[in-house]
This record gives C-alpha cells, structure tokens and sequence, in this order.
C-alpha cells in the first residue's frame, strides 16, 4: 500500500504516521475475520495482572459470532512511514472479556485482555509444590491454563533449580508463582502486544 506523495514528503526520515486500526479475531473454528476499528482505546499497566488492555468500537454489522467472550483478538494499528509504505503494528493480543451492543445495533464495544488475564483466573485448586528447573516449571504452568502456549524465554536469562515452594489454592495463585519463578531468574513475566508470553 502506498502513500499519497505530500504526505510522504512531509515526513521526516524514519517518522511514522498513524493511519488506522483493525481488530482481528479468530473464530473457534481456527478462522480469522478482520474489520477495521470506529475507536479505540488502551494502555500498558505493569501494576495489574495483564499488562495490556483495550476497548474497541466496531461497527454494528459485524457478525456476532466474532464477537463471543473468551475468543482471541488482536487490535493492531497502521502506520505510514516516510518512505510511503503501511506498517503494522499489534496494540493488544488477548481475550474478548466483555462485550456491549448499543441499543438498536449500531455497534459493538468489546473490551480485550492480554493473556496474563487468562493465566490469572485459571488459579490453583489444590495445594502446588513447584521444584526443579524454572524454565520448566513457567512452561508448564502456562500450558496447563493456556493448552498449546509455549513461553519465550530472553536468551540472556540462565536457567535455576527452584528450591522447593508452596503454593495454596485460590485466585491469582498460577501468575503469582509464574512470576516468582521469573524474578528467581532475574526476569518478569509478561505478555507482549503481540501476545508473546515472556520470560
């Protein structure tokens, strides 16, 4: 895609310009529908469970089915660079948490969670003792609340054996020791825009 040239040339070298957003969401049936955005909002907040959070208006037309709690959604942005170009860059990538429809249809607003959301409600149900390999232990706690999801883990980190740690059952119990085992490695457990779970 190509940009009108007095917008290119009003550009200074390697500056951006934001031109317009899309929200994608894929269907349980693995499919992914994309519509462009009326409105967005959102922010990083290290001081909550999920850094990344998102509201979205989309038009009142867009098939109900992409719009169903607990689906995965991405909000992404374009932006226009100086050398005419369109980029795209992820704002948030997570989980439909709450959705409304205006009276009389004419849009829906939904509100997206990064997946540390998810991470954080799928607590301990009973008593967890978690030992041995930190690598290992983040990989599996991951996987048993978000089947399928593998953790990146920062090349510049090591490896340690966790002495041995307890944890009780309850809410936020599963991201409270993902994020012990990161600060044991010197790191922090989060979820990029894009969705990348990080060690």
């Amino acid at each position: 895609m190509s940009t009108p040239d007095p917008v290119v040339a009003a550009l200074a070298a390697g500056q951006v310009v934001h031109a317009g957003a899309q929200l994608d969401v894929w269907l349980r049936d693995g499919s992914r529908v994309s519509t462009r955005v009326v409105s967005a909002s959102g922010d990083a907040d290290e001081s909550r469970s999920w850094r990344h959070e998102g509201t979205v208006l989309v038009a009142g037309d867009v098939d109900e089915q992409a719009m169903q709690l607990g689906l995965r959604a991405r909000l992404r942005t374009s932006m226009v660079g100086s050398d005419g170009r369109t980029y795209w860059a992820p704002l948030v990538t997570g989980t439909i948490t709450a959705r409304h429809r205006t009276l009389g249809g004419a849009a829906w607003t939904i509100r997206l969670r990064s997946p540390e959301w998810r991470i954080a409600r799928a607590g301990f149900t009973t008593k967890r003792t978690l030992a041995g390999s930190a690598f290992n232990a983040a990989a599996v706690l991951v996987a048993e609340a978000m089947p399928g999801r593998r953790v990146y883990v920062d090349p510049r980190l090591q490896d340690i054996p966790l002495s041995a740690r307890e944890y009780e059952p309850g809410d936020d119990t599963r991201l409270r020791a993902i994020q012990d085992v990161a600060a044991a490695c010197g790191a922090v457990f989060y979820a990029t825009p894009g969705g990348t779970l990080t060690l």
